[in-house]
């Protein structure tokens, strides 16, 4: 999982990713994919829903795989493990859009 959060010596959100067997947080480029390294924006899209308006998929059209996305910057309180078994529905709505988690999540998908 990522996560964004803003840094005080940052302009805007830094982004992190997340391991999600042992939740440690290390730093990596916003617009980068984790798996290929693509770099163009325009081949990483990111989608999100209204029901979760914290949440975001941000994929690699290059590598054909997703990370989940969640933004603490206007609301620090959400928690990676429940908000991503919360939004459980956008990582059903990925796989039937032909995108595939680079990684597990905590529910195992």
């Amino acid at each position: 999982m990522s996560l964004r959060r803003e840094v005080p010596e940052s302009m805007g959100a830094a982004r992190l990713l997340v391991c999600a067997l042992c939740g440690t947080e290390w730093p990596f480029a916003r617009i980068r994919c984790a798996a290929c390294h693509e770099e163009d924006p325009a081949k990483l899209p990111s989608f999100q829903t209204d029901a979760h308006p914290a949440v975001r998929i941000e994929a690699c059209e290059t590598y054909k795989h997703y990370v989940k996305s969640l933004g603490l910057t206007l609301d620090a309180r959400p928690l990676p493990e429940v908000d991503d078994l919360v939004s459980l529905a956008m990582d059903l709505w990925a796989l039937e859009e032909g995108w595939t988690r680079l990684e597990l999540g905590w529910a195992g998908s």
